[in-house]
């Protein structure tokens, strides 16, 4: 015989914490293998987004695709393409980023070409021997 007795609150709340631990564990597996897979083709990731925002065209930039549901009917999932345009707002971002990385570079450089030109002024000619 079966023992078909009601299961207290405690009970349930025990089993519903064990049942979403559970589901807790397998959630984190899959985000660790998903972020293993990006470690370990962040190159290859990194420059496919770069290619499909800078060389689509725009005929490409929108695309249905037609995606099955759990139901009867299709569903139309509209994707879009990146874009160049995509891009300014973040090259407006990163460019005082950059300018701040290329400046001491070329003041450094331009400051040593002074140097170097104004020492070239005060600096002896070679005379060359009259043949």
């Amino acid at each position: 015989m079966k023992n078909n007795r009601q299961q207290t609150p405690l009970e349930i709340l025990t089993a519903e914490k064990k049942r979403i631990r559970q589901l807790a564990k397998e959630r984190e597996v899959k985000i660790n293998e998903h972020v293993a897979y990006m470690q370990a083709n962040a190159g290859n990731l990194f420059l496919s987004f770069l290619s499909s925002m800078l060389f689509s065209s725009s005929s490409d930039k929108e695309e249905h695709v037609q995606t099955s549901t759990s139901g009867d009917r299709p569903t139309d999932v509209l994707t879009t393409a990146f874009s160049f345009a995509d891009l300014l707002p973040l090259i407006k971002i990163f460019i005082p980023i950059a300018w701040n990385v290329v400046k001491p570079i070329l003041v450094s450089w331009s400051i040593k070409k002074a140097g170097s030109f104004i020492a070239g002024l005060f600096a002896p000619k070679k005379v060359q021997p009259i043949k």
